[in-house]
């Protein structure tokens, strides 16, 4: 959201003028800078505690040339945020990691990938992208393995819940996260 934004959503809630709603915000970030530069901390109910830390007087090297640099001590603002304000940004991230349905999909997904892994290390399939999509990456594996990726769709279409299968395809990120040498989590969302 920009400041514009912002700025009209205050108005439309405050049922202010954007021109109101704009100098009580500008007060508002004129006072803070204020008080920060005084080295106050100003506390937001709702929002949080904005202050300041002294950073110590510390060298470092230039990556230009390797020299040392002395630089001083400055201080830097520092923003902590209220209980309020994690626990709303926490309801936006995707928590699917903490349904105990989910943790079994995906230690049965490891499991299932690993031991393809461990006993058929000579037909896994090559050239797997973390940018492919699901569908490509099931054609791929199903391609090199043949019945035994087969047999392992088929154990984990039996054992996972239909809801937990359509949410996330753990079975094809545990491929991926395998196969490609990718990170933890996919590129992609896979549903």
């Amino acid at each position: 959201m920009t400041f514009t934004e912002y700025i009209r959503r205050v108005a439309h809630r405050s049922g202010s003028s954007n021109t109101e709603a704009r100098r009580v915000l500008d007060a508002a970030i004129d006072i803070l800078q204020e008080r920060l530069s005084e080295g106050d901390s100003v506390s937001l109910r709702g929002v949080g505690t904005f202050d300041t830390r002294l950073r110590q007087r510390r060298t470092i090297r230039s990556v230009n040339d390797s020299r040392k640099i002395v630089l001083g001590e400055v201080r830097v603002p520092r923003f902590r945020p209220a209980a309020a304000l994690r626990r709303a940004s926490a309801g936006a991230s995707p928590m699917w990691w903490k349904d105990p349905r989910h943790q079994a999909a995906w230690r049965l997904a490891e499991t299932l990938v690993s031991d393809l892994q461990l006993y058929h290390r000579s037909r896994l399939p090559a050239n797997l992208q973390a940018a492919q999509a699901p569908g490509e990456v099931d054609a791929a594996c199903e391609h090199a393995l043949g019945a035994l990726w087969r047999d392992a769709r088929s154990t984990w279409t039996e054992q996972i819940d239909p809801d937990i299968r359509s949410t996330r395809d753990h079975l094809i990120e545990a491929a991926l996260r395998h196969w490609t040498g990718g990170s933890s989590e996919p590129t992609q969302p896979l549903s």
